[in-house]
């Protein structure tokens, strides 16, 4: 088991200074965990929210990593994070601003099967020993995303983000579902709608361990791998399956796909460059 994982700075961004997503990992030799927190561009965060979110994230999934595919799992996961997020703050005085992040994760055991929570917009590939890969992203509507921020003390917050979107119980949230075969051609495309408390909660994927045996890596990325613009067309983007494809088929290191003579050849095919964060994690499960 490997994790790995990267953060680049797109050009737009570089108005606001640094990326100051936290992106974290933890792996031993049966389970991989990782975990992204993004800060919402132009809030003025320097990052420290983030930081609390993704360490509460990993933290709380290694205190329950053997409660994987029990009925209890999921919900301790989420209390302990938000338990854990509050007394962060608490502790450091951390203001709201610095909590405008958003948050996923995944674990991966090779006994109990794999876990993925996406409560943001990004992106999850799974990729197969044969070559293929599966591909999910998830789009909040308005580009107005759930926080962790608002599981906080002032419920207001959390009320006015579900009236925003129409209530709980309607849609919210878009699943885009691509499959790609291992020539790279898309045999199957599928667009699905989840409600705003399924989006709260957190838009799960769920894989056995039998079902896991097919599986060779998973990565999560940010929604800003939709945004690599193409200054040959208008600086309109790279359309997002083709990037994660290179990505995840490129190499063994996340990191090392990402700043290879590959990538930098591949982005320059489109005389492009990311426009937003791009930040990504991944768990090798198996292969060379």
């Amino acid at each position: 088991m490997i994790t790995d994982t990267f953060s680049v700075t797109g050009e737009i961004v570089a108005n606001y200074g640094s990326n100051k997503d936290a992106v974290l990992s933890w792996h031993d030799e049966n389970v991989g965990i990782v975990a992204i927190s993004n800060v919402i561009v132009g809030t003025g965060s320097a990052g420290s929210g983030a930081h609390v979110i993704a360490s509460a994230t990993v933290n709380s999934l290694r205190n329950y990593k053997n409660s994987i595919g029990s009925d209890i799992f999921f919900t301790h996961v989420q209390r302990f994070m938000k338990y854990s997020v509050c007394t962060a703050r608490n502790m450091l005085g951390i203001p709201d601003v610095e909590m405008c992040a958003i948050n996923t994760w995944a674990i991966v055991d090779k006994q109990r099967g794999v876990h993925i929570c996406l409560q943001s917009s990004g992106i999850v590939a799974i990729q197969y020993a044969d070559g293929a890969q599966r591909f999910t992203r998830v789009l909040w509507d308005n580009g107005i995303p759930f926080l962790p921020l608002y599981n906080g003390a002032d419920q207001r917050r959390l009320s006015n983000f579900i009236d925003e979107h129409g209530g709980k119980g309607m849609p919210g949230v878009t699943l885009e579902h691509y499959t790609v075969d291992a020539k790279g051609s898309v045999i199957l495309r599928k667009t699905e709608r989840c409600t705003v408390m399924d989006g709260i909660d957190g838009i799960m994927l769920s894989f056995s361990q039998k079902e896991m045996d097919d599986i060779t890596s998973i990565t999560l990325l940010t929604d800003g791998i939709g945004q690599i613009a193409d200054a040959q067309k208008g600086y309109t983007p790279i359309p997002w399956v083709n990037v994660v494809r290179f990505l995840t088929t490129c190499g063994d290191y996340l990191r090392c796909d990402f700043l290879s003579s590959r990538w930098r050849e591949f982005i320059s095919t489109f005389d492009a460059a990311p426009q937003e964060n791009i930040s990504g994690a991944a768990i090798k499960i198996a292969g060379d």
